[in-house]
């Protein structure tokens, strides 16, 4: 499945982000694309196909295009607000 607003789409069984390949440990059959940003599946939440490591997928909701919340965090693109820039590389890219 391929929403053509979006950079994710749904593969055989996988779950894809652009040219970057399947996005690991998605699981595609609860996957939700929320914007052309944001998705999530039943356990992970993502934005630009990278996971976020502390958000809560069951309460996360989109504001717009660059924000998101859920339970614990505001978030804008590629993690929390506040907390990014105290990350390490591979801490914001973790899979």
């Amino acid at each position: 499945m391929r929403d053509k607003s979006s950079s994710y789409w749904i593969t055989d069984e996988q779950v894809v982000y652009g040219n970057c390949g399947a996005l690991k440990g998605a699981d595609a059959s609860s996957f939700q694309i929320l914007n052309e940003t944001w998705a999530k599946d039943a356990k992970r939440v993502y934005s630009v196909g990278m996971r976020l490591l502390k958000a809560d997928a069951p309460s996360f909701h989109v504001l717009n295009g660059l924000y998101a919340k859920d339970k614990n965090y505001c978030y804008y693109l590629y993690g929390i607000i506040g907390m990014y820039f105290n990350l390490t590389w591979s801490e914001r890219h973790a899979s």
